[in-house]
């Protein structure tokens, strides 16, 4: 990053940049499980096909804003890399991507329900199965604010070392 400073690049653009890579990434992952699951796997998207792509974007937004805000606080990548594993694999275990959420005990499901990442898995299932998600507002406004405050964070905490 120390090469970076001597440039006019502000974080802002960089944090842009490493966004939209990230991004298209994913999309590419997304379309690949979306064909082998719909070719290979006979999957039938009960739901809106746009509902879901648009939901997908949105939790993918709000889960790169915390892995930015840990990348910005963290002093180099073998750090970020610690803390994104000891942050993530226990938010992807506990949000039901893994083992399904309702047999989690009453206690842990608590605890995970304030989990962004628990409300993104509830958000993508409800929509391809076209199912209630309980309180969509709540959601919405926890993955909209984690997404705020982690992007805001991390341009603010954000530097060049």
């Amino acid at each position: 990053m120390k090469h970076f400073f001597v440039t006019p690049a502000s974080p802002v653009h960089l944090i842009a940049a490493q966004v939209v890579v990230a991004a298209a990434t994913a999309l590419l992952s997304a379309i690949g499980v979306a064909f082998v699951s719909v070719v290979f796997l006979d999957y039938q998207m009960k739901g809106s096909w746009i509902v879901l792509i648009a939901s997908y974007f949105f939790v993918m937004i709000a889960m790169y804003s915390l892995g930015l805000l840990i990348a910005s606080l963290c002093k180099n990548i073998k750090i970020a890399n610690l803390v994104c594993t000891v942050v993530y694999f226990p938010m992807l275990f506990l949000s039901g991507a893994v083992i399904p959420f309702e047999l989690f005990p009453e206690g842990v499901q608590k605890v995970a329900n304030v989990l962004p990442l628990t409300q993104g898995v509830k958000l993508l299932k409800s929509v391809s199965l076209d199912q209630p998600i309980g309180d969509p507002r709540f959601i919405l406004f926890l993955l909209t604010v984690v997404t705020i405050i982690g992007f805001g964070l991390a341009v603010k905490l954000f530097r060049w070392e």
